[in-house]
């Protein structure tokens, strides 16, 4: 057999080496040779034979000291990064009505806020382990039992969202069971501010408690109000910025909430997002809406469909990544006209479905993503397109876990993550290898390295491939079978030092 140039390659054959013996690596994947950097992420999950007091997780949060905790319908557990402390109903940490959680808030003053099945307030001491009945101190203030709907924890302030006709409370941070320091938010308060009832409160970095209520919102404390259904704050330049549902703009400065430049053509609103440290981004129903608070000027990103935005976030680059009303996910920087579209690959193994939506940068600069009900992945800079990539589990005998209910990123982005059962930690990095076709239907049986760096791998048809350091396929090597069908392992071609022959 000779083996000769293809016309395709860039190089030409003119001086002579002999042959060197093969190294013979079996390539990790079919069809492709492995050279670079891939995303990839580490998956564990725990379950109560690793300390949880339940598998069913309600709620992960992670307090001011980066300790994860986990509320469950069993008790309560924190994590240090090795082992498990569960606390429960009883004589170690104090009396419980359920060990049943439904959902945790820690605050800044070493207390891990509770709310129980049937409503009730509760708190962790963190430092002595101890439970606090809240609910009892609220019930000696108001004269009744008290049962709240939510819990909104603020700098300064607590406060319990009343549930069944019951007030909002608010609570001293510093002393929250000092009945003297509580104020009820009865239908007497709620008139002085035009409304009925309080959905939920929202604290900036600068520390306003904004009351958003059944009419609009109220800055506690003060008497600004404005009517309307309200996004969550926006602080940008020690300023608080609102957009509301209906496309219009607020700024509060100096003790005034002023209207600014509505969105044009006044849209829906689903989401309103910081963009940088001058400009605020907009998830409307014309596209993505940026609002620049130098100029007071907005601009629009629309989509090719003409599709309804529902969210929006933005990366490292700059980038502005959007979900779409389908489904679908939008790319864009914020200069341009018209955002574009991010196909998704084709998976042919199971897939991991997030039943929120799911949008983290990890630490090494890999976006992952899933809009609502859509298969988990990463961004490919390589491809363009999300790659599906299913959360297989070692603790699960390595299969895949089928759907992400409800997840946390915590400060180091790491993402906490609970399906039907138990709960799982996902970290991120990248491996030092990346697939690289090289030839279609052909599978990789060998692979060598040259003494000036270039790459040699050969299928197990006899096509060898050259690659340089980089991993860019330069050209092919092909076979040509002599008169009596032998094989001879004899190659000749210039800028090869020491050629490796791989087998057919």
């Amino acid at each position: 057999m000779n083996t000769a140039v293809t016309e395709k390659d860039t190089y030409i054959c003119r001086a002579q080496r002999p042959i060197a013996t093969a190294i013979m690596l079996i390539a990790a994947a079919i069809l492709y040779i492995n050279v670079s950097a891939q995303p990839y992420c580490r998956v564990r999950t725990y379950r109560t034979s690793d300390g949880l007091p339940s598998h069913n997780v309600s709620r992960i949060a992670q307090d001011s000291t980066d300790l994860i905790w986990v509320s469950t319908w069993g008790g309560l557990s924190n994590f240090d990064g090795k082992n498990f402390i569960s606390y429960r109903s009883g004589d170690r940490n104090g009396t419980l009505p359920t060990n049943r959680i439904t959902a945790i808030w820690p605050d800044t003053h070493g207390r891990l806020w509770m709310h129980l099945y049937g409503e009730l307030p509760y708190y962790l001491d963190i430092a002595s382990g101890k439970f606090v009945a809240v609910s009892d101190d609220i019930a000696m203030k108001t004269g009744g039992e008290y049962h709240c709907r939510a819990i909104s924890v603020a700098p300064e302030g607590i406060w319990m969202i009343g549930l069944r006709g019951k007030p909002t409370i608010r609570l001293n941070a510093k002393a929250p069971s000092d009945t003297a320091l509580m104020e009820i938010w009865d239908t007497t308060h709620m008139a002085s501010i035009g409304a009925h009832h309080i959905t939920t409160v929202k604290s900036t970095p600068s520390g306003h408690e904004w009351i958003f209520t059944d009419t609009g919102i109220s800055l506690y404390g003060s008497d600004v109000h404005a009517d309307g259904v309200f996004m969550e704050p926006v602080e940008l330049d020690g300023k608080d910025y609102f957009l509301t549902t209906d496309g219009r703009a607020y700024v509060y400065n100096s003790g005034k909430l002023t209207a600014i430049s509505a969105v044009p053509g006044r849209p829906s609103v689903s989401a309103g997002r910081r963009l940088d440290d001058k400009r605020i981004m907009a998830a409307t129903s014309s596209g993505i809406a940026i609002y620049d608070i130098t100029t007071n000027r907005w601009s629009m990103i629309t989509s090719p469909g003409g599709e309804e935005i529902t969210d929006l976030y933005v990366d490292t680059k700059s980038r502005i990544w959007a979900f779409a009303e389908g489904g679908n996910i939008l790319l864009a920087t914020p200069e341009s006209n018209t955002a574009r579209y991010i196909d998704t690959e084709e998976s042919m193994t199971p897939i991991t479905v997030s039943r929120r939506p799911l949008w983290l940068e990890d630490p090494t600069g890999t976006v992952w993503l899933a809009p609502r009900n859509r298969p988990f992945g990463y961004y490919s800079e390589f491809s363009g397109k999300v790659k599906p990539l299913p959360l297989v589990s070692p603790q699960l005998n390595y299969s895949a876990i089928p759907s992400i209910e409800r997840y946390f990123i915590d400060n180091q982005s790491n993402l906490w993550l609970s399906g039907a059962h138990d709960l799982t930690c996902v970290t991120f990095g990248r491996r030092s290898i990346n697939t690289i076709p090289l030839e279609r239907n052909e599978e990789v049986r060998a692979l060598t390295v040259n003494d000036d760096g270039t790459l040699l791998a050969g299928t197990a048809t006899g096509i060898i491939g050259w690659l340089d350091p980089d991993g860019k396929l330069k050209g092919y090597l092909t076979q040509t079978s002599g008169s009596d069908g032998s094989t001879k392992a004899q190659i000749y071609i210039q800028c090869l030092p020491t050629l490796k022959v791989l087998p057919g």
